[in-house]
């Protein structure tokens, strides 16, 4: 047979409460944390990629295009930024004619800075 639940006494009470901030201190601390500028990076690339799904698709990429797509000025500027670092903008236009190629030389560039942890590029 079970046992009623009681309330907890305020002893009780106050070692759970103990307890639980422990077991979120030590969950804390094994998780690992992705620090704002990778979160940040990894929005460019996104960004960049979508700016280049639009291109592609015949829209307008240039910053007012953007942002009435609902992309903002900072994010459109690094999204261009990683345009740029890859080779396919010359802040004027796309100079990559195909679209597979365009995917293909933004994964390098991301896979290079991934492993290199070279992100300084974007910020600087």
């Amino acid at each position: 047979m079970l046992k009623p639940l009681q309330a907890p006494s305020l002893d009780q009470s106050d070692a759970l409460r103990i307890e639980n901030a422990t077991l979120r201190a030590e969950v804390r601390r094994r998780l690992p944390l992705v620090p704002r500028r990778k979160r940040l990076v990894d929005q460019a690339f996104a960004d960049a990629k979508l700016l280049i799904d639009w291109r592609y698709g015949g829209m307008s990429i240039t910053q007012r295009g953007a942002y009435n797509m609902g992309m903002g000025r900072r994010r459109w500027s690094r999204a261009v930024t990683v345009l740029h670092r890859a080779g396919i903008w010359n802040r004027v236009d796309v100079v990559v004619d195909e679209y597979e190629e365009c995917l293909r030389l933004l994964g390098n560039l991301q896979r290079r800075a991934a492993n290199t942890g070279a992100y300084r590029w974007l910020f600087g």
